[in-house]
């Protein structure tokens, strides 16, 4: 099936001219056929009325004599008028008089005259008039004549007509072609130039243009739009060069890189794994020569012996046969002025990208085409200021390594030189470690000796310290043998220094006992406000000799229980307000006040307006030994506050310091209440 759209424009064109010229002539046609329809009919109804008048007068005379063979002999005149059927006069009372009848079918009269004037019936026209004499109607006429005359000049006019219609279709068709050439010339060499611009592809063509109207607007158009086109092309073809040498650098670029993470990816894994220098060395080699693909690689290390060799302590790769042949140094001869000779004396990478020509490799030269090496790379091995040993790389193609290339190999040295001495510093630390270890054990069984030393000597001492003591009271008070006043001040000395030794040995007994592990703690409940006043009696003699006043704010609070030892924690209590009396001023202040924590936990707080401490002293304060402020007159060993800290520790509690110089010090220890 033919479809409109699918039409070329020259045949668009001839049908639209040969379709709007046969419809202007049809439509001519059929208005010219219309206007001569009504002309013809007018015309004879013309014709007949005339020709009615005319009998009708010249039939006058036969009605007034009532002649009926003059009316037949006037009727009988219409016969020359092929046109009329039949024709009738009527007398003036409307009785038919004559009649004429050419056609048979129309034979009979209408029985009365009728309206005058005509009527067009389909196939005939009937004209009906009066007869005059003078102004006075003396009868009628009637006349029937046939359409056909009529008809037949319009159909002959239609042929006519008609045939010039056809006759004119092949002229129209004929001018339809010879116009288009002039319409469509342009538009069919436009249509040409965009084939061809299609086909192949040249923008260089331009259409020629004709005219200044449609048509040559379009192609002005079309060829400004080819000098932009080919003005793009032009410069697409620049950005598509500019890209593919940008793409073949990336492409170089992302190959190098992939090398470099792929060597870089299997050296770091193999520092990762290796367990010895060796395995790392070899593990190097085999990824160098399986991931980079080269035909030999081997790490030499340097003897620092008169000799200066460099001996292949790791090889890889299809040519190992060649280290077999050759000997390398670092030396000033000439097997030490080679690239790995040079290398590891100038601490510099070093090139020869070509085995044949290059001068410096001449002692190696026919060895190293036999096993057919086209290119060496050597870099150093340095950490550090100080050279090792060299990796030599070995290609079979001459001119192998850029500078990309070189890079790769440069890092993969670095980080096996690192990687080396990462073993022999994890080698170093686990023998640190290890000796370590044993001087730990030694120290342990040495402290473990020294408890047990102190221990057995705190005994030894005690006992005859007790009766030193004991004789030196029973001198004093004795009665009987009273002594002078210097003999009783020499005992008094004799039982004040017995008595701070013996001070002295117990501490450092309980101390031997704590390290031991051999002191242990009865844990109870303990009425804390008694203990509290009990410790206070115990220390108030000392603290009135200096007038030093002790707050006790637990006297307002209700009965506190604590789960604790009651003696060792008499003894921390005890402890601390000595150390609060002797670290106080003169006309000082002591305050003892607590306060409950959350998990069912008191604080004790015991404060003094003593001199404070340091943060160095604070540092310091319970290690053994460790004594502040007035060293010279104030008596101690140095041990009571960490016999303290490990008593308070040993009950589940915990006690610090907050102290600042000129500002006093405040001990807390936190201890667990008793439900």
């Amino acid at each position: 099936m033919w479809n409109w759209h699918d039409f070329s424009i020259k045949n668009k064109l001839i049908s639209v001219i040969l379709l709007g010229s046969f419809l202007s002539a049809t439509a001519v046609l059929a208005l010219f056929l219309y206007i001569s329809h009504d002309y013809h009919q007018d015309d004879l109804v013309d014709d007949i009325s005339v020709l009615a008048a005319l009998i009708g007068g010249g039939s006058s005379a036969a009605l007034i004599n009532d002649d009926k063979s003059l009316g037949s002999q006037n009727l009988a005149s219409l016969k020359m008028h092929h046109s009329i059927l039949s024709a009738c006069l009527y007398t003036k009372e409307g009785k038919v008089f004559s009649q004429y009848v050419a056609d048979v079918k129309y034979s009979t009269c209408p029985a009365t005259v009728g309206v005058y004037g005509h009527q067009l019936q389909s196939d005939a026209l009937i004209v009906v008039a009066p007869i005059l004499l003078g102004k006075k109607s003396v009868g009628s006429i009637y006349l029937l004549a046939s359409l056909n005359v009529a008809r037949e000049r319009l159909f002959f006019e239609f042929v006519v007509i008609a045939m010039l219609l056809i006759f004119g279709i092949p002229v129209s068709y004929l001018f339809a072609v010879f116009m288009q050439q002039f319409v469509l010339g342009p538009i069919n060499r436009l249509t040409g130039s965009v084939r061809d611009i299609t086909k192949n592809s040249d923008y260089s063509i331009r259409v020629k243009k004709d005219a200044e109207d449609e048509v040559g607007l379009l192609v002005s158009s079309f060829n400004n739009m080819l000098d932009t086109i080919e003005e793009k092309n032009l410069e697409l073809f620049k950005v598509n060069s500019q890209l593919e040498v940008l793409v073949n650098k990336q492409s170089c670029e992302l190959n190098i890189a992939s090398r470099a993470l792929l060597a870089q990816s299997a050296g770091q894994c193999i520092l990762i794994h290796a367990q010895d220098e060796l395995t790392l060395y070899q593990g190097i080699c085999q990824a160098l020569v399986n991931d980079l693909g080269y035909c030999l690689v081997w790490v030499g290390l340097i003897e620092t012996d008169g000799s200066k060799n460099i001996y292949p302590i790791a090889y890889a790769g299809d040519e190992v046969a060649y280290l077999d042949k050759v000997k390398v140094t670092w030396g000033d001869d000439e097997l030490g002025l080679g690239p790995v000779g040079m290398a590891v004396k100038t601490g510099e990478t070093q090139r020869v990208l070509d085995t044949h020509d290059d001068a410096c490799f001449a002692p190696w030269r026919s060895t190293s085409i036999a096993h057919n090496m086209g290119s060496i790379l050597t870099v150093p091995l340095v950490y550090g200021s100080a050279t090792f040993g060299a990796i030599a790389v070995y290609a079979r193609a001459r001119k192998c390594f850029d500078p990309e290339e070189t890079r790769i190999i440069e890092v993969l040295a670095k980080e096996l030189a690192y990687g080396i001495f990462s073993l022999r510093e994890a080698d170093a630390r686990k023998q640190a470690e290890k000796e370590l270890l044993e001087a730990k054990e030694h120290a342990e069984k040495a402290n473990q000796a020294k408890s047990e030393f102190l221990s057995c000597m705190s005994h030894e001492l005690r006992t005859p310290m007790n009766a030193i003591l004991g004789f030196s009271q029973l001198m004093i008070t004795d009665q009987d043998d009273v002594l002078s006043q210097q003999h009783k001040d020499n005992v008094q000395e004799i039982l004040t220094a017995g008595s701070h030794l013996l001070d002295l040995i117990n501490e450092v007994l309980d101390l031997a006992k704590i390290e031991a592990g051999k002191l242990s703690v009865c844990m109870e409940t303990v009425p804390l406000n008694q203990l509290i006043d009990d410790c206070i009696n115990l220390i108030h003699a000392q603290a009135l000799s200096r007038e030093i006043k002790i707050i006790n704010k637990l006297d307002k609070k209700p009965v506190i229980r604590l789960n604790a030892d009651p003696i060792k924690l008499k003894q921390v209590i005890l402890n601390l307000l000595s150390n609060a009396v002797k670290y106080n001023c003169d006309n000082g202040v002591i305050t003892l006040e607590c306060s409950q924590q959350k998990s069912k936990r008191l604080c004790i707080s015991i404060s003094d307006s003593g001199v404070g401490m340091t943060e160095n002293e604070l540092s310091r304060l319970f290690a053994p030994f460790e004594r502040f402020n007035n060293q010279g007159t104030i008596e101690g060993t140095g041990i009571g506050l960490v016999i303290t800290k490990h008593l308070v520790e040993m009950m589940g509690g915990k006690i610090w310091v907050d102290s600042a110089p000129g500002k006093g010090s405040v001990f807390s220890l936190e201890l667990v209440l008793q439900d």
